[in-house]
């Protein structure tokens, strides 16, 4: 389909980590490409982003969860680290969107992804609403996750799209997505609402 593409083998969450400074690099060559790292400069250019991120975190309560010791230790959990992103940090769903942040908040870019709905009403992620995902809602669509081979237990999968260049606030939005059934037909639509956490039942009832 794309003949002539560069296919690669990178750590997103690790290498050339030391370019997404504001510091001068002196010595050192990105692992990626250099056709692409000239892309990422060119403003002239629309990115489309696709990703499936991962939920895996490095200390989950509970028995039933994801957890893997050490799995969030990376260079981008050092950078969240330092500017004050919390226990968020330790997720790589929450890494991955940090470090999309830092390399094409200056570019005209879309970011579509399949994941869970937690990054916008959960507790622990209110930082990342706070400090990064303000992202304009374009369109999506909503899954049963058994749809996904190996899921044991349903819950909703998101395919949301989001415009990286427009910046509004998740709560002052309306996000409306399709629900497919089993076979992607169309059969209602959802509203997904996202309130601030001092508002959530559980931070102000006696």
């Amino acid at each position: 389909l794309f003949p002539g593409a560069q296919i690669f083998k990178y750590d997103y969450l690790n290498d050339d980590i030391p370019f997404l400074s504001d510091q001068k690099i002196l010595g050192l060559k990105h692992i990626m490409p250099q056709q692409l790292v000239n892309d990422l400069s060119n403003k002239d250019l629309t990115w489309i982003i696709l990703i499936n991120p991962p939920y895996a975190t490095s200390q989950v309560a509970g028995n039933s969860s994801e957890s893997k010791k050490d799995v969030s230790k990376t260079a981008i959990r050092d950078l969240m680290h330092a500017e004050g992103f919390g226990e968020t940090s330790r997720e790589l769903f929450s890494q991955f969107i940090y470090r999309i942040n830092l390399e094409f908040k200056h570019n005209n870019a879309f970011l579509a992804m399949f994941s869970k709905l937690k990054y916008l009403n959960s507790n622990n992620d209110q930082v990342i609403r706070d400090k990064i995902f303000n992202y304009s809602f374009s369109n999506g669509f909503i899954f049963n996750s058994l749809n996904f081979q190996g899921v044991k237990a349903p819950f909703p999968i998101g395919f949301l799209i989001w415009n990286l260049s427009s910046k509004i606030k998740l709560e002052n939005q309306e996000i409306i997505v399709d629900i497919l059934d089993d076979c992607g037909d169309k059969i209602g639509k959802k509203e997904i609402l996202t309130t601030e956490r001092t508002n959530f039942l559980n931070k102000w009832i006696k």
